[in-house]
């Protein structure tokens, strides 16, 4: 049996796999489409899935052993995790007093960065004449923040406020937000 930690999707229709001994594992989506899984191509629904000590669940009654996924994925380095991310939110707040059909708040998640898990940012104008930003975060820093709260909420994902707000570990944080992500995924069912 494959000893698989954790399994966490990435916004780059991906899962990654934590293994037990500190390694990871990575299958991307095309690579398992026509192998039984063409509905992961869409992102709510490769995020729809709970894990047990032996498989990954879909809604859809879909399933894969850890086993296979080991076998259909390949080796990755956490350095190259690192720059992997997660939508937690984002929402549009338009009409704003600085753009009156696009102001955008975002809340992503780095399951691969223990140092800076959350990144914040704004989008305001779209395209190429955006203006905004992003700002990556410790869990630390981001407490600090001082208007940290009101974002989330203009992000559309003040239910990550009292997860935030009870931890002290970023592993923990992120295992959390990625478990509350899958649950509030729109294909995701309890009952599977």
């Amino acid at each position: 049996m494959t000893n698989i930690n954790r399994v966490v999707p990435t916004e780059n229709w991906e899962l990654v796999a934590e293994l037990a001994n500190g390694g990871y594992r990575i299958i991307e989506t095309k690579d398992i489409y026509d192998k039984g899984f063409k509905f992961l191509a869409y992102p709510n629904q490769l995020k729809a899935f709970r894990t047990d000590n032996e498989n990954i669940y879909w809604k859809n009654g879909v399933q894969m052993s850890l086993n296979d996924f080991y076998e259909l994925s390949r080796e990755i380095g956490l350095d190259k995790l690192k720059t992997k991310s997660l939508r937690v939110n984002y929402k549009n707040q338009a009409p704003t007093k600085d753009h009156k059909t696009h102001h955008v708040y975002g809340t992503f998640l780095h399951p691969f960065d223990f140092e800076k898990p959350i990144s914040l940012s704004e989008s305001i104008g779209g395209g190429h004449a955006d203006m905004g930003g992003s700002r990556q975060y410790s869990l630390q820093e981001l407490k600090e923040h001082e208007k940290w709260r009101d974002f989330l909420r203009l992000s559309d994902c003040d239910w990550i406020i009292p997860i935030v707000e009870s931890m002290a570990d970023s592993k923990y944080l992120i295992d959390k937000i990625v478990k509350g992500i899958c649950d509030r995924s729109e294909f995701n069912d309890r009952r599977v």
